[in-house]
């Protein structure tokens, strides 16, 4: 008997996946019943003539999700949130465990506090400071910044050079006395206890991180400290402006 050629096209029955049939109108394309094979039925395979561009076959068990930006948006939302949470736990015990640490530090070596932050400031600044720059620092007027150095300097723990630039003005910075004294407590770090737990690619990052919180730290200092000198300039002017002489009218003193 002599065969069509169309026979000789039509895909073999053998071949058939568990539920697949052949179209009898397109032998060359088969499609899959609606309890077919889970990995063409039930919607999972769409003809490449039917998919949007940029549009992929689901794979077997995946939903349908959001925009990829939505999605991402909605978890650093939520990791941030989660993140805050433990800062606010975190943080408030780092900035209580720092100040036992330098109450400590002043206690060992017969500092106040204020002498101690002063000798910090110095010992991690590259250049030397004058005396209105420490006054920030620790929130002192003038004259409390000046009678705090000179004790310092009778320890050997300051030293006080005139500026180059201008000759009035007296420039500190820390002395090798000094640095011995507070280099063990402050830059002693165990970097091999500190990094025990982060993996080696990771070490890099760490740090980078902690540079990073420092500097966070030192901005909202110095934006506290520039509240503070915004408001004792406003009690000045205040003062100034209250104790001035009175006009001959009587203004600003008169009456009515």
């Amino acid at each position: 008997m002599t065969s069509h050629p169309a026979d000789n096209d039509r895909p073999d029955p053998s071949n058939r996946l568990p539920g697949q049939r052949f179209d009898d109108h397109h032998h060359s394309a088969p499609r899959a019943a609606a309890t077919g094979d889970p990995r063409l039925g039930n919607g999972a395979h769409r003809p490449a003539s039917n998919r949007l561009p940029g549009q992929r076959n689901r794979l077997p068990g995946e939903r349908h999700a959001g925009s990829p930006s939505v999605t991402c948006a909605a978890e650093r939302e939520n990791a941030l949130r989660d993140a805050s949470e433990e800062l606010r736990r975190i943080l408030p015990r780092r900035d209580v465990l720092a100040l036992y640490r330098l109450r400590t530090l002043a206690e060992r070596h017969l500092l106040t506090l204020n002498e101690v932050v002063v000798l910090i400031e110095l010992l991690v600044r590259r250049h030397p400071l004058d005396g209105a720059a420490l006054a920030e620092t620790v929130g002192l007027g003038t004259g409390g910044i000046t009678r705090l150095l000179a004790r310092l300097e009778e320890r050997d723990l300051v030293v006080r050079d005139p500026d180059p630039e201008d000759g009035r003005r007296l420039l500190a910075s820390v002395s090798d006395e000094g640095r011995e004294l507070l280099s063990d407590d402050l830059l002693g770090t165990d970097a091999t206890e500190l990094f025990a737990v982060v993996a080696t690619e990771r070490i890099g990052w760490v740090t980078s991180f902690l540079g990073r919180l420092t500097d966070l730290e030192i901005r909202r200092s110095r934006m506290e400290q520039d509240r503070r000198a915004r408001r004792r300039q406003g009690r000045r002017r205040q003062r100034a402006y209250r104790d001035r002489p009175a006009h001959r009218s009587g203004w600003p003193h008169r009456n009515g």
